[in-house]
């Protein structure tokens, strides 16, 4: 390839960095832009290589050149590819001027020798060309060798990347479901608190109709008093009419500290009228009853029996008395 002398002698001094830092900034600007002078440096570099495999360098330029040339792997393998070859191709030389020298005498010999030269004259070009061969494979192999190990890290890395991401996900995931089965359970939480409101709301309904029935003229009332046995003449008795819808019962409690009391109505053949419990002593005058209420269509003309129980907060419910009343249909 020819180049100018100028451009010779600036590249030489680039390659051996025996410029400044401003004239190598300017060569490797254009080395991005000009093709040619790219082609050019590489040149100069395998020329210098050879200067320095010939022993063809100064001192100096040798420290230089090794300093540049000798840090990576790869020039050191050209530098030291052209050194031998260099070695090679002296030796070769040195071969061919012992065997060019006179031979007047002796023509047999040198016609007997003459056949071994040519063998050697073939042999060590095909020994370069081995040697060219088995270099270049090798810095193929070494080339080839990088890429495929950067192509493997490359791989591995994004297996990892791809392993991070999926780990991630999985967690997101297990979180989401986490939360969609705490939600679920509020919403069950929340549901049962909705019915027992709706029960409670009915119940108090219920309690409201059944108060508001108590103050109309077909809520018929009768108090029951302790002690008073099924035959006494005192014991209570209630006429209902045709049109009673109810009958409220006041049942006067002795003396007690019971929280919550519970009510059996039977009639005297044992058959079972009502059963209610969860009751509340209600103060009236002087005296405290536990109320309740019967409805009218269940009473017939007999005679009734009401068993008052007791308890207080967690116990089961204790007797107390029993009260006995009459009905009478007209």
């Amino acid at each position: 390839m020819n180049w100018s002398g100028k451009n010779e002698l600036e590249i030489r001094r680039y390659l051996l960095d025996e410029m400044g830092e401003q004239e190598r900034d300017v060569i490797e600007r254009r080395l991005l832009t000009d093709d040619d002078y790219y082609e050019e440096i590489k040149a100069a570099e395998e020329n210098l290589i050879d200067e320095y495999a010939a022993g063809e360098l100064s001192i100096v330029q040798r420290k230089q050149f090794e300093e540049r040339f000798m840090t990576a792997r790869e020039q050191r393998e050209k530098v030291t590819f052209a050194i031998a070859l260099n070695r090679s191709i002296s030796q070769r030389r040195r071969s061919r001027s012992q065997d060019s020298a006179p031979r007047e005498s002796k023509v047999a010999e040198w016609s007997g020798r003459y056949s071994a030269r040519g063998w050697r004259g073939w042999v060590a070009p095909a020994l370069i060309c081995a040697t060219l061969l088995l270099a270049a494979a090798a810095t193929w192999l070494i080339v080839e060798t990088s890429r495929l190990r950067r192509q493997i890290e490359a791989i591995q890395s994004a297996r990892n990347k791809a392993g991070q991401v999926e780990e991630e996900l999985q967690r997101r995931l297990s979180e989401e479901q986490a939360r969609g089965e705490a939600l679920s359970r509020q919403i069950a939480n929340d549901e049962m608190a909705l019915a027992r409101m709706d029960e409670e709301l009915t119940r108090l309904r219920r309690r409201q109709t059944a108060s508001a029935a108590d103050t109309g003229s077909d809520v018929f009332s009768i108090v029951l008093a302790p002690g008073l046995s099924r035959g006494s003449d005192k014991a209570a008795s209630i006429t209902l009419p045709d049109d009673a819808r109810r009958l409220r019962v006041d049942l006067r409690l002795p003396d007690s500290d019971y929280r919550s009391f519970k009510v059996e109505v039977k009639t005297a053949e044992g058959e079972e009228i009502l059963v209610q419990g969860s009751l509340r002593a209600r103060q009236r005058g002087a005296k405290k009853v536990v109320e309740f209420t019967l409805p009218a269509e269940l009473l017939t003309a007999t005679d009734y029996t009401v068993a008052l129980s007791g308890k207080h907060s967690k116990t089961n419910y204790e007797a107390i008395r029993t009260y006995f009343f009459k009905i009478v249909r007209p």
